[in-house]
């Protein structure tokens, strides 16, 4: 009955326990024929496994960074709400009445001391980081951003209250990592700093292809999957979140948090990242799905007749649509259908052929 969900009946078990060994099976079946196609030395595979490990270790250092702050004792203490003073809570309801208007006077109260529990953490959190940033040393292609730059930049990320909303355009962090990586990049092709910087394109691969070192470990934001490029700012201001997040983690590994039990317990499997559960057999197998054109539905083909027939028997389910838009509808649900079923023919075909072994 491990990994079974309470109260579940005999019944319901012994068909989850058989999905689960058909799934098995199928991932087996899968995996060998992968293999036999040699898909591990497969470039668009290696890629993607690149990529994998990528997200893997900023998941690792992210998971790290916020169990380890989770246990220092000042935050745990600014983070409860009961910590927050009565006094405080009724002085700020009393000078914001009417925006609290339609709510009864306890859960304003609720509210009110949810928000200034909220505002004291931010600010107990920024000078415990700023305690860090002020002895750190990070470097972006080698050449070192001052400590007192990434104190300035803290900010932007937590401004102060009443100051407004943040600018992450006039970031110091941003501003002192764009001028050392245009700089070096113009001394390199030999032109001024200006003409680097009327080239667009050019600044922006240049911004995601940089190398930000943190307390001995790299990250460039270019190698993150799902990471798209946006505006200048943007992206520095990613690197600077990370950044505060790689010296977290650090710190935390330092003091051998990374080998905690209580670490690990809390990790489980649902704090991992995508395809974490099968790791890289997942990631091969997604690869011979593509290679058998069955990975991504949406470039299966489907007839104009495949589409009218089904419309045909199932008219009182699109009825309330436009004709283009129910097609579309219609077009995507056989194609999944066809993306099923071509899956299940292959499988069938390696189990008629081959032989399993689920555990080695």
């Amino acid at each position: 009955d491990q990994g079974m969900p309470p109260g579940m009946s005999d019944e319901d078990k012994s068909r989850m326990t058989g999905q689960m060994l058909e799934g098995a099976i199928e991932q087996k079946l899968l995996l060998q024929e992968a293999r036999g196609m040699g898909l591990e030395k497969d470039p668009e595979y290696l890629e993607s496994l690149k990529q994998w490990e990528v997200m893997e270790k900023q998941q690792e250092v992210e998971m790290l960074a916020r169990y380890y702050e989770s246990t220092i004792p000042e935050l745990k203490k600014a983070r409860d709400p009961a910590m927050v003073p009565q006094a405080e809570v009724e002085k700020y309801y009393q000078e914001n009445k009417k925006r609290y208007g339609r709510l009864s006077e306890d859960r304003a109260r609720t509210s009110i001391r949810g928000l200034l529990s909220q505002r004291g953490y931010s600010e107990v959190y920024k000078e415990w980081l700023k305690k860090r940033l002020s002895k750190s040393k990070v470097k972006v292609n080698g050449e070192t951003i001052s400590s007192q730059v990434l104190v300035d930049s803290l900010e932007n990320l937590f401004p102060s209250p009443g100051r407004g909303p943040r600018g992450p355009r006039t970031s110091p962090f941003a501003g002192e990592a764009k001028e050392i990586i245009i700089k070096q990049e113009a001394g390199r092709r030999k032109m001024t700093k200006e003409a680097v910087e009327k080239d667009e394109k050019l600044v922006k691969e240049l911004l995601l292809s940089a190398v930000f070192s943190v307390s001995g470990e790299e990250f460039t934001l270019g190698g993150m999957p799902g990471f798209g490029p946006g505006p200048d700012f943007y992206i520095l201001e990613q690197a600077f979140h990370l950044t505060k997040t790689y010296l977290v983690a650090a710190e935390a590994k330092k003091k051998g948090i990374h080998k905690d039990p209580e670490y690990s317990a809390q990790r489980g499997p649902m704090g991992l990242p995508p395809h974490a559960y099968g790791g890289r057999d997942s990631l091969l197998t997604s690869a011979l799905l593509k290679k058998k054109g069955i990975y991504d539905y949406r470039k299966i083909e489907v007839s104009q007749a495949e589409i009218d027939a089904y419309y045909e028997g199932h008219q009182r389910r699109y009825q309330r649509m436009g004709k283009a838009r129910a097609q579309t509808s219609i077009r995507r649900t056989l194609q999944s259908q066809k993306a099923n079923q071509m899956r299940k023919d292959l499988v069938a075909e390696l189990r008629a052929k081959g032989k399993v072994k689920i555990f080695d």
